[in-house]
Parts: C-alpha cells; structure tokens; sequence
C-alpha cells in the first residue's frame, strides 16, 4: 500500500510539474512533446521518435493545438504547406520544417520542454499560409502581401508581379481558360490564365484574401514570359 500512495503522489508531483510549464506557454512557442498517439500506434514509431518539436497555434486549459515539425522537408508539400525556420536565426543545429496541413492536440502531461519562440517575421509569414489554408487558428498579426501572391478580392483572382509600400500591381488570372486569347502560367503547380496587357493596381488597404502563392522559380518564369511578352508587342508595333 505505501508503493501505491508513493506512487500516486510522484504523479501528482509530475503532473503538477508539466502544467506549471504549460502555463507559461504561449501561441508561437516551439516545444519538445511526446507524440498524441494511442499505445498502439506508439510502438509502431521509434523511442528515438517519439518525442517530436511542435509549434504553438492555440492553447486551451489543458492542451495545446500545434503544427508539427521536423528537420527534413516534406518533398510533397504545396509551397503554403509548409514553413522553413532558418536556423541561423535561432542559433539552432538544423533547419526547422513545419508541416501547416493539421493540428494536433496534445495533452499538458505530454509537453516536455521548451524550444524556442518565433520571432515575428516568421509568424506573420505562417500567418499568410493559414489564411490560405483556411485554419480555424491562427497569430494575431498582420502579414505583407508579396510578388507572387495570389490574392482574392471580391469574387476575382490577381496574381501580384510587382508590389510597393503603397500598392499592389497584379495580373487578373483564371482558374479555367476563358478564350484562345489568354497566356498560360503556372503558380503552385497549377496553370491559371491571364492577358499580359491586362492588368490592375489596388491600394495595399483594399479588403483582400490570400488563395495562393508561387514557388520562386514559377515567379520568375512570370516575370520571364511577360518580358518576353513585352519585347514582341513593341517589336511587332
């Protein structure tokens, strides 16, 4: 009986342990938790592995809601699916990779230790990546809309190719073709079409959602194509 009382108190002294910490955790934390997984899915994943980092998104009582992730990139990852955390910024060993497709709940007796915290130039880039996401979680902060972005407003698409500290310039872009006349590009591994010569300026103020973003090297094929676009009108002027 007195192992037992033993033992129950060493539980109620972990447990009280784990949740002072967890209290003090907030959205943008990067911690060491154990895997939310069922015993029998545990075994399945090495000891090694079982205890992975996980960034912050939301935090209730008793749980944190988090990304997972991992120093190798996930190769099948849309380019808002996934977010780099340079290490160079944080003084860490490696690279950090967040996975943005779930989030896990995971338990305060889970969470092990800390990490560290974002600063925010990376959280208002996640921030974009969830508003296209559409994630019911999400940063309080504002992010900058970029070359590259595709953005919604009202019931349009633009692809922005050119921006400043005032406006954005955009191409008009469609999902499907709408006549022989319009020009193919790619973004995100998806073709849109659009007219070169077509294209509009919005304040940076406008009401607008982000749908979308290019990968670098699709942005600079745009950029490629309407030069090349440029240089046939006037020769052919």
């Amino acid at each position: 009986m007195t192992n037992f009382f033993r033992k129950i108190k060493e539980k109620i002294y972990f447990l009280k342990a784990r949740y002072n910490f967890f209290r003090k955790l907030e959205p943008g934390d990067i911690v060491w938790a154990k895997m939310p997984l069922s015993r029998k899915d545990m075994k399945l994943v090495e000891l090694a592995h079982q205890t992975r980092p996980y960034l912050i998104v939301h935090k209730s009582r008793f749980y944190i809601y988090a990304f997972q992730s991992s120093s190798k990139k996930w190769n099948k990852a849309y380019s808002y699916q996934e977010y780099r955390i340079n290490r160079f910024r944080y003084q860490i060993p490696k690279d950090s990779f967040i996975t943005l497709k779930k989030v896990y709940k995971i338990p305060f007796w889970n969470v092990k230790s800390g990490y560290i915290h974002l600063q925010e130039i990376d959280l208002k880039n996640i921030q974009k990546r969830l508003q296209i996401l559409d994630c019911k979680y999400g940063y309080p902060v504002s992010f900058r809309v970029d070359e590259g972005d595709v953005v919604q407003i009202q019931d349009q698409f633009y692809y922005v190719y050119a921006e400043d500290n005032t406006n954005l310039y955009c191409l008009i872009v469609y999902p499907k073709k709408p006549s022989n006349q319009y020009e193919r590009i790619k973004i995100n591994n998806k073709f849109f079409y659009t007219k070169f010569e077509k294209k509009a300026i919005f304040h940076r103020k406008e009401e607008m959602k982000m749908v979308n973003m290019a990968y670098s090297e699709e942005r600079d094929w745009i950029a490629k194509q309407m030069k090349l676009y440029k240089r046939k009108k006037i020769k052919n002027a």
